[in-house]
């Protein structure tokens, strides 16, 4: 038999403290098995409860009911984490409203258009166009229906070739300086030159403070906001828009890059009453995807800026256009102006057809990330008999056309504060992480941690070739051995 070494069967010996030496022996016993190692993991693990389901020295009914009471801890926690994640991928959106207060506020762009759409006076100078108004815009049109049957125009009696049509119809539509008689803002006199001049859907209007930077009211109330005197003109009035049958002006407070919706978002003002106009500012601040549905980088065709008036206007002029070849003189566009004979036999149908198909819901027009509006409240008395004594004797007109034909109209902030609407998303990430950490620790007295030690078990024990391997024995001799 061969004779052994101390190095053959030990490994290299190794002095201890005492002077004994320290041999290690390596056995190839297996490790214990997996369930025994389970088993006291799940001992050791930040779990309430487990360790007394996974204690063998306990009675079997014990067990059994501390692993009941596991399962449905685990049970529960999982319906609460899912309905968690369900809360998540909702997107929910929270609304914060809040009162800002300032020193001064930008004052609204504010556009007047006239009832009336042609001056009889001008009409009459182009031959044959006093004629083509009450052909066109037939008296109370949309209230009898005549427009529907409008025939075709004869070409023969009106040639159409070559004519300017947007420079045809602002020669037939209110002047600025018959439009004001008298203009003060906070208390400074201003003139017809302050207006610009403004296409929209009731043709040629007029807009205060249309050019940047804007004025700025810098004190509430009456006095320190826009004061107007302006004449209605009623003995020009030859076509009425086809939604009217009144007289007077109609005007909408906007934002100077808004296109104005007058048929649809203005008021109105009377001839021979003070009309007095409160306004309040309301800031509203949308979400993007996936929170809500504003878009940054939504753009028109258009327009050179983006807004929910801009983009509705555009989507109806692109039906118009798809329908007509045309566009109308208040729409941006590379297409020809609609002549009289195409909106007689394409475009006022087109628009009706619009209209009653309700064709503008297929448009995709998203709210503005960053929205200003304007809210107004009205009021208005009719001119008492001292006063139109004095406008009578310092304009020069009588009595009864005071009060068929001026508008006093005053428009001014009721205080220097805005409402702003924000919203801001309900539930983060932090308040998902926080609540799975709560449904852990309220259920199985653990945290987040733990899954990972439960992960780094697993991984220890079936990735790391583990599973079997040998012992260490330690034997220490205190005496000497020979080599």
């Amino acid at each position: 038999m061969r004779d052994h070494k101390v190095s053959d069967i030990f490994d290299t010996p190794v002095k201890n403290q005492n002077g004994g030496v320290q041999l290690t022996e390596t056995s190839t016993e297996p490790h214990a098995t997996f369930g025994a190692r389970a088993a006291t993991f799940f001992r050791e693990i930040n779990i309430s409860g487990i360790k007394h389901a996974a204690n063998s020295g306990s009675s079997i009914p014990r067990r059994v009911v501390w692993m009941l009471l596991v399962l449905f801890a685990i049970g529960f926690m999982s319906y609460q984490i899912s309905e968690r994640i369900r809360h998540f991928i909702s997107r929910p959106v929270s609304v914060k409203v809040s009162l800002e207060h300032e020193k001064s506020l930008k004052f609204p762009a504010v556009t007047i258009c006239n009832e009336n759409l042609i001056r009889k006076s001008e009409a009459r100078k182009i031959p044959g166009a006093e004629f083509l108004a009450s052909y066109l815009y037939p008296p109370l049109a949309a209230f009898t229906g005549d427009n529907d049957s409008s025939p075709t125009l004869d070409p023969s009696i009106f040639n159409f070739t070559g004519v300017d049509w947007k420079g045809t119809y602002i020669a037939l539509s209110q002047r600025p300086e018959n439009m004001i008689r008298k203009c003060i803002w906070s208390g400074e006199e201003c003139t017809s030159r302050n207006f610009t001049r403004t296409w929209t859907d009731m043709g040629v209007c007029y807009t205060f403070n249309l050019d940047l930077p804007q004025l700025n009211q810098t004190r509430a109330g009456a006095s320190y906001g826009l004061q107007l005197l302006m004449d209605v003109e009623q003995f020009e009035y030859l076509a009425l828009s086809p939604t009217s049958a009144a007289a007077g002006y109609v005007v909408l407070l906007h934002e100077p890059e808004d296109v104005p919706l007058m048929q649809d978002l203005a008021f109105k003002v009377s001839p021979g009453f003070h009309t007095v106009v409160g306004a309040t500012v309301q800031r509203r601040i949308s979400l993007q995807a996936p929170f809500g549905v504003c878009e940054p980088s939504k753009t028109l065709n258009r327009y050179s800026q983006y807004s929910l008036s801009a983009c509705k206007r555009n989507c109806q002029a692109d039906y118009i256009s798809d329908t007509c070849d045309c566009r109308l003189p208040a729409v941006p566009g590379n297409e020809s102006i609609c002549d009289p004979n195409k909106l007689l036999t394409c475009v006022f149908k087109a628009e009706d057809n619009y209209i009653k198909n309700n064709l503008a819901a297929k448009c995709s027009c998203p709210l503005p990330c960053d929205e200003v509006s304007y809210q107004t409240s009205l009021s208005s008395s009719c001119f008492a008999d001292y006063a139109m004594d004095v406008f009578s004797d310092r304009m020069g007109f009588t009595r009864d056309y005071l009060k068929g034909n001026i508008v006093k109209l005053d428009i001014y902030f009721k205080t220097l504060s805005f409402l702003k609407i924000e919203e801001k998303e309900a539930y983060t990430w932090l308040a998902f992480w926080c609540d799975v950490g709560g449904a852990f620790g309220l259920l199985l007295g653990s945290t987040i941690l733990t899954i990972v030690e439960i992960f780094d078990f697993i991984a220890r024990n079936a990735f790391s070739g583990q599973l079997k391997g040998g012992q260490t024995k330690v034997i220490v001799f205190t005496g000497n051995l020979k080599s």
